[in-house]
């Protein structure tokens, strides 16, 4: 679901990011922060070259939340990739 999600942040209608990228903060704050290792897979993947701009930008800001919010798990998951 993620990375649809992720996929749906960089639509061309403004209205569909904005819904994804609700969507997406509301799923990802549901989850504990340990969850990160799980979801880090649908994040890097989002940060494809590929992937529009929108994408990628929001993929990085969600990882980025998780400085704040779990630092712990961030270090774990990037040193892991």
């Amino acid at each position: 679901m993620l990375p649809k999600l992720l996929d749906l942040a960089g639509h061309k209608k403004a209205l569909t990011r904005t819904e994804s990228e609700a969507a997406a903060r509301d799923l990802i704050g549901a989850l504990p922060g340990d969850a990160l290792r799980v979801i880090k897979g649908g994040l890097f993947g989002a940060m494809d070259r590929e992937k529009s701009w929108q994408t990628r930008t929001f993929a990085l800001n969600t990882l980025a939340s998780y400085a704040t919010s779990s630092p712990t798990s961030l270090a774990s998951a990037i040193d892991s990739a």
